[in-house]
């Protein structure tokens, strides 16, 4: 039995629209083949910026670690600083006993006269 020519059309438009169909999904699943393939880029790509962030925030954290350290080191060694310092000005301000002062009044007075004494032969 021969199809009528309209019956024939109808058929052909049937399979182009079936051929156009075919060729619409064939280009969606290489379009979803290349978003995979693109997302599996863009994963790596994640993964790599979140060890980079992690490797800051433990250089970081390392940094903060080495600024408290070197605080404290600082600190203590101002402390030892300041004891140091008193205990020099501690040691300089000893009061001078009454036989100092007398020993101290008696050689300043041997050393004016020394010099009174030179002076005179001096001009004398």
């Amino acid at each position: 039995m021969a199809d009528s020519p309209e019956s024939s059309y109808r058929k052909g438009v049937v399979d182009r629209t079936l051929v156009d169909y075919g060729a619409h999904l064939e280009r969606i699943n290489g379009s979803q083949e290349r978003t995979a393939a693109a997302l599996d880029v863009l994963v790596g790509k994640m993964n790599a910026i979140e060890m980079a962030v992690q490797g800051l925030r433990d250089e970081m954290a390392s940094a903060q670690r080495t600024v408290v350290a070197t605080a404290d080191a600082l600190a203590k060694a101002e402390e030892a600083r300041r004891q140091a310092d008193k205990q020099k000005r501690d040691a300089s301000d000893h009061r001078w006993t009454p036989m100092a002062r007398i020993l101290a009044v008696i050689g300043s007075l041997v050393a004016i006269g020394g010099f009174v004494m030179l002076l005179v032969a001096a001009l004398g």
